[in-house]
């Protein structure tokens, strides 16, 4: 790896000239800031700044997950020096392979700058300004004579000679320079730093992109309508079954999707058992951030995080709808794995029967006497002779009696 070494590019603007000297664009595919153009002479070129490098760090922050809006609004903020870490392709694509993270703290970063030194400097704004500047040391004895052919500016930056002029302007950003085989994308002419001149859409392509289902159950359809598993080799938890007409349905699961996010939270390393309870625990919704097999792969390839707040994100949601009287069932559908109780209905006053009177029962000695009892009304000493008797015709124990005999005494018994 002698020349696949990451760079260090500390960029410094010079007074003779607009701008840092490079373009800034991103590549359709390719995750990634990428520069473009480097003018000869500048600033960037000095720095070791190169066609097709890789932006990883600005002035030590990683811009990996940043848009080009971003990355050009970070540049423009650090003033006239900026720092960045850049790889070529062929670096960017070794440390890939080893699965190695590029930081400006490695021991092979090359550092390199476009600072000059004083002499060189003193020089050079000498021969571009007539006038000597107010923050530099200029020897008495030498006196400029003046250019007929461009107008001296106090200010530290002027139109260059060697190109064609350049509209100055208060923002830090230069217009970018014409380039015919290029597609250039035509910006005002603001901000000092960079220019674009090639793709400027940083956002992945738009045919991939992640959905943020929020699904939502209906009070006529049990559940939510789709199945949830794991699949061997394949790290993470997928839609199975998905039933036709149901919420998950019309919310736009589909089957083979992978999940992301269980309501917001990140469940990529968790178990299929700690995804299922973080869906009941949402009760009667849930919301689910997947990506079919063709996007998750895009995104993978092109190192791209997706979360419910990335930009490439369609968010769909399963319409309400409401529920039509059940018809009566000793049970309810099961709503989120539980049964609830049915709600109580209102009772209806039941008016008692008539009853007809009682008629009194009469009476012998102070006891209810019962007509069909042939021991009512016996004495003490009536009963026992009574039961003796009884005892005595006991069939059982009669052996000279006939089988019909004994059959009619038991059943007056």
């Amino acid at each position: 790896m002698a020349d696949q070494k990451p760079r260090l590019c500390h960029l410094v603007k010079w007074p003779d000239f607009q701008g840092y000297g490079f373009n800034l664009h991103a590549e359709r595919g390719k995750a990634g800031q990428f520069i473009g153009k480097v003018d000869e002479g500048s600033p960037a070129e000095a720095a070791g700044l190169k066609e097709g490098d890789r932006i990883v760090e600005i002035n030590g922050t990683n811009i990996g997950n940043e848009n080009h809006q971003q990355v050009v609004g970070r540049i423009k903020s650090l003033g006239d020096e900026v720092k960045l870490l850049v790889v070529d392709p062929e670096t960017d694509k070794y440390y890939k392979d080893i699965k190695q993270i590029v930081r400006s703290d490695l021991p092979e970063v090359v550092e390199l700058s476009a600072v000059r030194d004083k002499v060189a400097e003193d020089s050079a704004e000498t021969e571009a300004n007539p006038e000597p500047q107010e923050d530099r040391d200029s020897s008495p004895e030498r006196e400029p004579s003046p250019e007929p052919e461009r107008e001296p500016s106090p200010e530290p930056e002027r139109e260059p000679t060697p190109e064609p002029p350049r509209e100055p302007s208060p923002e830090p950003e230069r217009e970018p320079s014409p380039e015919p085989e290029t597609n250039k994308e035509n910006e005002e002419p603001e901000p000092t730093v960079i220019s674009v001149n090639s793709v400027t859409n940083t956002e992945p392509d738009s045919k991939y992109v992640a959905r943020h289902c929020h699904i939502v159950k209906w009070p006529d359809f049990q559940g939510y309508g789709f199945n949830l598993h794991a699949e061997r080799d394949r790290p993470g938890q997928f839609i199975g079954t998905i039933d036709d007409g149901s919420p998950a349905q019309a919310a736009g699961l589909q089957e083979g999707d992978r999940i992301i996010e269980v309501n917001g939270a990140n469940i990529e390393s968790e178990s299929h058992k700690q995804v299922i309870e973080r869906v009941k625990a949402g009760g009667n919704e849930t919301t689910l951030l997947v990506v079919d097999s063709e996007a998750d792969d895009y995104f993978k390839k092109n190192d791209i995080s997706i979360s419910s707040s990335s930009p490439n994100v369609s968010r769909l949601s399963n319409p309400p709808r409401e529920g039509s009287s059940p018809a009566p069932a000793p049970t309810p559908a099961p709503t989120n794995g539980t049964v609830e109780p049915p709600a109580p209905q209102p009772m209806k006053p039941v008016q008692p029967a008539a009853q007809p009177a009682a008629q009194p029962k009469p009476v012998t000695n102070g006891n209810a006497t019962n007509s069909n009892d042939p021991m009512m009304g016996m004495s003490a000493k009536e009963m026992r002779e009574f039961l003796a008797s009884k005892r005595k015709q006991d069939p059982k124990k009669k052996r000279d009696l006939d089988f019909a005999t004994k059959v009619s005494m038991l059943q007056k018994m």
